[in-house]
């Protein structure tokens, strides 16, 4: 499987793309090969992959709250093999955050992974999942399968909380979005790859 328009993607475009696909072109398939590779780039340039796969038999995975906890959990659970000092900052966020709301608020903080004058504060996903990746310091790949599946996507704003996520360029986020047309236009102007299209890359 040709891979180097994943690596233009993950080295040159804006953090966020969308995989346009129509049903019958193996798009689960290839976001799993996808999934694979970055693993194995990851082992070499220090890199992060989390992913999340929308399943339209499991009601469960389609779910805002269940998205954004899954990919948040999965970036704590990496924490654990780090030094203290970051396995404690990490608390901090991971606190804040099960204090407060899945959606992004307005925190006190500038900085999810940063504590002012020890006052608590609740963070949204989008703050707390930065805070994580600031801890990091490395590339993170953020893999989402299935998108259009999510029956409650418009009215909890996933759209908007997963362009939140690349508003700090500087922690390397980088997200793919794998849906149907159909969801086309809520993700209006983001760099898109059209996989029956020999997978061109067009920007819309």
């Amino acid at each position: 499987m040709d891979f180097r328009w994943w690596w233009y993607v993950s080295h040159v475009l804006p953090g966020l793309v969308i995989l346009m696909c129509i049903p019958g072109f193996g798009k689960s398939i290839l976001m799993s090969a996808i999934i694979e590779e970055l693993q194995k780039q990851s082992t070499d340039n220090g890199s992060t992959v989390n992913y999340f796969f929308c399943n339209a038999g499991d009601e469960a995975t389609k779910m805002t709250a269940r998205i954004l906890k899954h990919l948040l959990f999965q970036l704590y659970q990496l924490v654990e093999s780090q030094p203290l000092e970051m396995v404690e900052k990490a608390n901090k966020i991971m606190s804040s955050f099960l204090g407060g709301k899945t959606g992004a608020s307005k925190s006190q903080t500038s900085s999810a992974g940063k504590d002012h004058e020890g006052k608590k504060s609740e963070v949204g996903f989008s703050e707390a999942y930065c805070g994580l990746a600031e801890l990091f310091g490395k590339p993170v790949f953020v893999v989402i399968d299935a998108l259009d599946e999510c029956s409650d996507r418009q009215s909890e704003g996933l759209v908007r909380l997963i362009r939140d996520m690349i508003n700090e360029p500087e922690l390397g986020i980088k997200v793919l979005v794998c849906s149907r047309p159909d969801l086309a236009s809520e993700l209006d102007g983001v760099p898109t790859v059209k996989v029956e299209d020999n997978n061109a890359l067009t920007s819309d």
